[in-house]
């Protein structure tokens, strides 16, 4: 017995098949794009949606060992759409961020930290730069100066 499928069936599954690969397309370029522009450490390969989320399945710290015999001790982990640089011994990561300090001093922007920070306005999810030094240093002098942790004290003990 065959089924005959309406006109409208098919216009339907033919816009399904068309924007399913559109996405596709598109997810797909993306990751490349990115992998283009910068030049990151080696990696082991991942998926166009979910990165190398499922070669991760196990006990972490013995799949980043595994990944650290095979890519380095400073490999390129994709999460995601998110690129994600792992050191993978003490001597590189120091190394890493000493040299880069200023370059990893900020949290990578978010939906949810700039709701609840006031777009990112607060001291503690905020970028590194001249606003960022000058609210910190309201805060070191005005809320944990000696005589503020004083006061703050004996507040506590007549309570």
């Amino acid at each position: 017995m065959e089924s005959q499928w309406t006109s409208v069936e098919k216009q339907v599954w033919t816009t399904v098949l068309a924007l399913s690969l559109t996405l596709f397309l598109i997810i797909v370029r993306r990751g490349r794009k990115t992998s283009k522009t910068y030049r990151m450490p080696p990696g082991p390969w991942g998926f166009p949606v979910l990165g190398t989320i499922p070669r991760l399945a196990g006990l972490t710290h013995e799949v980043l060992t595994n990944f650290a015999k095979n890519y380095g001790p400073l490999m390129t982990l994709k999460l995601n759409s998110k690129s994600v640089v792992v050191a993978s011994s003490s001597n590189v990561a120091e190394e890493f961020l000493k040299a880069n300090d200023r370059v990893w001093a900020s949290r990578p922007p978010g939906t949810v930290t700039n709701v609840l920070s006031y777009n990112c306005s607060d001291l503690i999810c905020s970028a590194y730069g001249p606003r960022w030094r000058y609210a910190r240093k309201i805060f070191m002098v005005e809320l944990l100066s000696a005589r503020r942790i004083s006061s703050f004290q004996l507040e506590s003990k007549k309570s």
